[in-house]
């Protein structure tokens, strides 16, 4: 122990006496450590978090997977079967995403989020109240009264607390339900499903039968939520539900072939998309801790070259190989410690950051590093000052014997550096981690690239949206329906920086719907032969508010309309006309999106066909326009039994946050008890498609920026110090007539030679590790040739720079002192 603490105070006292080298290691070593402290914590807190739903790993999000359809939705008849034919599920649920408006006894109106469940929801969760009760079966059935349950947010914030508000009645969508139960806090983050969230209220589905979609087995309605039986597990639920496709299949078999009932854990399926993601940039800090490994055990090595007179007297002096090497190792945790503590603060301040720049990615909001990742920093830093103590100390002590050897002419190996081939090893691989990095960040700028300048077919500039949702226990007929927009449509285009305004039941980017799709002038298929298309109603204006070129034909206008009994009118988009129509004209045709009967025989609701317009991207930036059919929002559709959400979309003149206080006004002026919400401008909602790759590329190329710096002083390194060792030589043949030229070459093309080797390396390393990404690249492919090219150029550059500063110094020096350089 004394012999430790004398080689921590020797060592200290070193490091000290060379304050440039020990905060460079430091810095390198912070930088590496804290960026994976940092992806790290974002990557556990958001992959290994645990739900607050009791023995959460056995409750399972279900699904129906079509040929044409991943992850669809459930009808009810479907539920019923899978219901009663399973036997692994100890409880199973519907539930169903279902806003809803708030309205309190002083008339101030809001929108709360909910969820419609079926009388198991609670019990497939776990969760019981911490006031009242759980729904039970009577509360979920037609005709029952009309309950509701809070939670606990919407509880606090709009109620107080008040621990006596079970009984109390509160007004939903212009209808009066009784509160029966408060579910505890923590919830209401939590997402379920594919469109589910945990929200601020929870009503039972059963009340709404009658409003609900008809008995249609086809349906993709509702999604399905279920808790495993004791002892069950999450392979042996898969196939018995496996089982129960086969058998619906042999009872329907025009619904059900093809298809597979399927589902995923909770926990695994709320991560499903992210975990791509994550997974990239933690394997790239990792890689990026790799080069500050090879590069701190270049830099010691280096270090240690120049002690090799230090370290010759000890050992003269009586010092064991052991005791060196110790002494060595003691050093590289002196320099690791510190990086370690300085790379845990950059981390927490690289976290704080990120929130700054990358608004809108929900998994790196509030993410702290925490205690597990503490202690597990703690540990790498540890090894990883072992690795750059021990390997360049056991370099050294096989330095010292060789020299000892040649000492005692047995053995010379004149001006070659015995750690020269592991140093070229180390920075190959450095150069070779570092183009996989570059390539991955070039792949992911690519993508950011293409999706920042695609068309999406509409101007998104000056573009204000809002979201109103007139409850059908209110707005039932179509009049009051009909009239409340047309109002609003009305006043809005009066106020003084509006352009223009229309409305429509899908807003651009954030919402969609799908329908099966039918031309007149052809047989009508069956519906799973029938041709898929994205569906909405829209009001007249529409297309001229967003700026959507009209191709043929005309928009919608106060002739198409429920009250004039005029004829169903539909306008399609070019890509839908190009299915049905593509060497004629569509206008004129007659045309369905929407459907009665059943699935096995159809029965098309006909529409004549009035316009073809522009095809826009209303899904997704990185998902090509679809066909699309509008239909006019005054012609009710048979789809929308239901009142629709509606998306107010305003044309400003101005900046349109301007515009929003009017807008709501004016709405609010029609109707005080339906509430705006969901307001934002089309240019927010575009740059929310961008915020993943845009968090991707951002930080692939801050860690690729990095291990390229890091890969440069790599390889200056290794060729400053084979330089060095060769300044005799160097001498030597500049004193027999060689030119500054011919040692620049000579020189160039050795360091050129393992940089070449270094870059074949990653290129083969990149085409397999980027295939990683594919599911996040756009308009580009994981092995595409320019980039590939584009970064063995780079690299090819730097290691050109890297190898002829050095070369150029050394040749520089007179031949004489060449000569008589030690």
């Amino acid at each position: 122990m004394e012999g430790i603490i004398h080689d921590l105070r020797f060592g200290a006292r070193t490091l000290w006496r060379n304050p440039g080298f020990t905060l460079i290691v430091v810095v390198t070593l912070a930088l590496g450590i804290g960026a994976n402290a940092a992806v790290l914590t974002v990557t556990t807190n958001t992959l290994l978090r645990e739900l607050p739903f009791p023995e959460s790993d056995r409750i399972m999000v279900l699904w129906r997977d079509t040929p044409r359809l991943i992850r669809g939705a459930i009808s009810i008849p479907t539920f019923v079967d899978l219901h009663q034919r399973n036997r692994s599920f100890e409880h199973l649920a519907l539930f169903r995403s279902s806003g809803v408006n708030l309205v309190a006894d002083d008339g101030e109106a809001e929108r709360a989020t909910g969820l419609m469940v079926s009388s198991e929801f609670a019990s497939a969760l776990g969760v019981e109240p911490v006031l009242g009760r759980n729904f039970k079966p009577e509360d979920d059935r037609l005709g029952a009264p009309r309950t509701v349950i809070l939670g606990h947010e919407l509880w606090l914030r709009r109620f107080g607390g008040d621990r006596q508000i079970i009984g109390e009645s509160l007004r939903l969508n212009n209808e009066i339900h009784t509160v029966i139960g408060v579910f505890p806090a923590g919830l209401q983050p939590e997402r379920l499903g594919e469109h589910g969230q945990i929200g601020d209220l929870w009503l039972p589905i059963g009340i709404f039968y009658d409003r609900l979609p008809k008995e249609e087995r086809a349906a993709r309605d509702f999604e399905v939520l279920g808790r495993l039986a004791p002892g069950t597990s999450v392979s042996s639920a898969t196939e018995d539900l496996a089982r129960i496709t086969r058998e619906l299949a042999q009872e329907y078999p025009d619904t059900y072939v093809g298809n597979l009932f399927t589902g995923a854990p909770l926990a695994q399926d709320q991560v499903s998309e992210v975990r791509p993601v994550l997974l990239t940039l933690l394997a790239a800090v990792g890689f990026v801790l790799l080069i500050t490994c090879s590069n701190l055990i270049n830099l010691q090595m280096t270090r240690n070259t120049v002690r090799d007179h230090e370290l010759a007297t000890r050992a003269a002096l009586g010092a064991g190989r052991w005791h060196l090497i110790r002494q060595l190792a003691i050093e590289g945790l002196l320099l690791a410690l510190p990086g370690g503590v300085l790379g845990l603060l950059i981390g927490q301040l690289y976290l704080r950051s990120l929130p700054h720049f990358m608004a809108g990615v929900s998994y790196i909001d509030e993410a702290r590093i925490d205690q597990p990742t503490i202690v597990l920093t703690f540990l790498v830093t540890i090894v990883i000052g072992l690795l750059i103590g021990l390997i360049p100390a056991l370099q050294a002590i096989r330095s010292l014997r060789r020299a000892d050897i040649a000492r005692r002419g047995l053995q010379t190996r004149g001006g070659v550096l015995p750690q020269q081939r592991l140093r070229q090893a180390l920075t190959i691989s450095e150069l070779a981690l570092a183009v996989v990095l570059l390539i991955g960040a070039g792949l992911m700028l690519r993508t950011l690239q293409a999706l920042s300048t695609q068309d999406t077919g509409f101007e998104h500039d000056r573009l204000l949206t809002l979201k109103v949702a007139l409850p059908q226990e209110k707005y039932e007929q179509s009049f009051p329906w009909l009239s409340y927009f047309d109002k609003a449509l009305e006043r809005v285009r009066t106020l003084p920086g509006v352009e223009n305004a229309a409305v429509t039941s899908l807003r651009p980017m954030d919402d969609y719907a799908i329908s099966i799709v039918a031309a007149e002038d052809r047989e009508v298929p069956k519906t799973k032969d029938m041709e898929l298309a994205t569906f909405q109603v829209v009001s007249p204006e529409f297309f001229r508010t967003l700026g959507v070129p009209l191709l043929e034909g005309r928009d919608f206008n106060q002739h198409d309309h429920d009250r004039n009994d005029s004829e169903p009118v539909v306008v399609i988009s070019h890509s839908l006309a190009q299915i049905f129509w593509p060497d004629e004209s569509p206008l004129g045709k007659l045309f369905a999106f929407e459907f009665l009967g059943s699935a096995e025989e159809p029965e098309p609701q006909w529409r004549r066909i009035v316009g073809v317009v522009g095809d826009i991207r209303n899904r997704q930036l990185s998902i090509e326009p679809g066909p699309t059919a509008y239909g006019p929002h005054t012609q009710r559709s048979p789809y929308f039994e239901e009142s629709p959400i509606m998306s107010l979309m305003v044309r400003t003149r101005t900046e349109p946050f301007d515009q929003v206080a009017p807008v709501r006004d004016t709405l609010l002026a029609i109707d005080p008890h339906q509430p705006v919400f969901s307001t934002r401008t089309m240019t927010d909602l575009l740059a929310d498609e961008l915020d993943q790759p845009r968090l991707v590329s951002l930080q692939l190329t801050t860690f690729a920026t990095l291990a390229l710096v890091l890969a440069i002083v790599g390889v200056y390194g290794v060729v400053a110090r084979s330089v060095a060792a060769r300044t005799r030589e160097i001498g030597t043949r500049m004193a027999l007539g060689a030119t500054r030229y011919q040692i620049c070459v000579a020189f160039l093309s050795r360091g050129l030679a393992f940089v070449a080797i270094g870059v074949t390396v990653g290129w083969v390393a990149a085409a397999l590790l980027t295939r990683l990404l594919t599911t996040m690249l756009y308009s580009v492919t994981a092995t595409d040739p320019l980039i590939y090219l584009s970064v063995g150029l780079i690299m090819a550059l730097v290691a050109f720079l890297a190898t002829i500063i050095p070369t150029l110094r050394a040749t520089a020096v007179n031949p004489a002192q060449a000569l008589r350089y030690e």
